[in-house]
């Protein structure tokens, strides 16, 4: 049987197509169904997707538990599918350094389970909010390029580099904030051209910008990660029972509770020691610290 229809919402906009009754209704019903992508996507990205409410509830048992297989950043240096359907996750940092830990720890988790090669790079003005990229996302970047092989590195990539040509190409983008949610458009084609992406048959980009938070994915992953690199310049860490404690010693927005926040929260907590980090990354201290706060002070000694 045959039949005239109007595709539109980015699939083929104003064009009049000819197709099969049975593959045309397939091919529309399935560009808004995720769950027929799911085995595709691997058991992390599929959680992701359950929790952003994009495939049912069943799913947060059907999709398995998060694979999590890399336990070291070089895994994430190369595609694991043939060169023909290559696919590299790049991710988009921005804020400070706790943001962008978390941005491109999440990227990992995903091109783990995509079998993707992971790039990191700072948001462009394009994607930020008002073209202005956030606060303190230069200063987050920085650092991530202190503890991060060159080779994650998207800025260090040659001109004429396929992986950059392919990305430069890719319009469609992962975001997870608030002010993309929101985004009628955005939210009402995500399953369109995500299932556009992981079906295609050809090299694809896909790329991450958000928060990406309240995702219980991977955490002792996280920290086989992360540590040795937190730590590759300090002689003493903190152990199982201590507190760690990341400040931020800057004017505007950010701002200190008065000492019976913490007397609250502390004399109720079993420590043995704490430790405070400052923004220059090179503080690491775990003794009295008047100089930041007087409350603080109080408790850099061991607990009672």
């Amino acid at each position: 049987m045959i039949m005239w229809a109007y595709r539109s919402g980015g699939l083929c906009t104003a064009v009049l197509c000819w197709c099969a009754l049975d593959h045309c209704f397939e091919r529309i019903v399935r560009a808004q169904n995720v769950e027929a992508i799911v085995k595709e996507v691997g058991a992390t990205f599929c959680k992701y997707l359950a929790f952003k409410h994009q495939i049912g509830r069943k799913y947060f048992h059907d999709c398995g538990e998060p694979s999590c297989s890399w336990d070291d950043w070089n895994d994430a240096l190369v595609s694991k599918l043939k060169p023909e359907k290559e696919r590299v996750v790049l991710s988009y940092g921005h804020n400070g350094f706790g943001n962008q830990l978390w941005e491109h720890s999440v990227a990992f988790m995903i091109a783990e389970s995509l079998k993707a090669r992971l790039m990191v790079a700072i948001i462009p003005d394009e994607l930020s909010p008002g073209g202005i990229i956030p606060p303190n996302s230069w200063a987050g970047m920085g650092a991530m390029e202190r503890m991060l092989p060159k080779e994650f590195q998207y800025e260090l990539l040659p001109d004429d580099s396929p992986i950059r040509e392919l990305c430069d190409a890719e319009s469609f983008f992962i975001a997870d904030r608030p002010y993309d949610w929101r985004n009628q458009n955005y939210s009402s084609n995500f399953k369109h051209n995500l299932v556009s992406l992981i079906e295609d048959s050809k090299p694809r980009c896909l790329k991450m910008v958000g928060y990406f938070q309240n995702l219980p994915l991977c955490a002792e992953d996280m920290k086989k990660l992360w540590t040795p690199r937190l730590f590759q310049n300090t002689t003493q860490l903190p152990g199982d029972n201590d507190i760690s404690i990341y400040l931020r010693c800057l004017p505007r927005h950010y701002h200190f509770n008065g000492k019976h926040f913490y007397e609250a929260i502390l004399n109720h907590t079993s420590f043995d020691r704490i430790w405070l980090f400052q923004g220059d990354s090179s503080r690491v201290l775990s003794m009295p610290c008047n100089s930041i706060h007087p409350s603080l002070s109080l408790y850099s000694h061991h607990s009672s």
